[in-house]
């Protein structure tokens, strides 16, 4: 397996990830989500892809040449309310076929290494409380709870 940062040219596999992931998360919340044609337009995604954004970490997984799993990162500069910038990841998916065999972890693992070159002490993230799975692999990681959000149907 080879992880990589992510080019314009994989615009249609991140999309079908970002996608896929979005439907999973809709089928378990459709009380909160709304289903999505479009999680990334085209033109947003060469922005990111292009250098122009400096503080992101986005990073493919690629197995036999075929992209296995994503990790999007961008670094939160919220120094107004944090002693330092945050990277935070937006999105770790793997898809179906390649899951269970450690491609997310290792995409975390890269990103934690980019992450520390840049002089960054902290990474997080958020999960939904279905995602059990993904909880244990972040527990895994040594990742920590730091916040929890409550909601009450009204």
């Amino acid at each position: 397996m080879t992880i990589r940062e992510i080019t314009a040219s994989d615009y249609t596999a991140v999309e079908e990830m970002a996608l896929s992931l979005h439907r999973e998360t809709l089928a378990h919340r459709p009380d909160l989500f709304t289903p999505l044609e479009e999680f990334y337009s085209p033109e947003l995604f060469r922005e990111w892809t292009s250098g122009a954004v400096q503080d992101a970490i986005w990073l493919v997984a690629e197995e036999d040449g075929s992209a296995a799993g994503i990790c999007l990162t961008r670094v939160n500069d919220r120094r107004e309310m944090h002693a330092e910038r945050e990277p935070c990841v937006d999105l770790l998916y793997v898809r179906e076929p390649y899951r269970r065999r450690g491609i997310a972890r290792e995409l975390l693992e890269e990103t934690q290494r980019r992450a520390k070159a840049m002089g960054l002490s902290t990474l997080i993230l958020c999960v939904e409380g279905y995602n059990e799975g993904a909880m244990r692999l972040y527990e895994d990681f040594g990742m920590k709870p730091r916040k929890l959000y409550y909601e009450k149907n009204i």
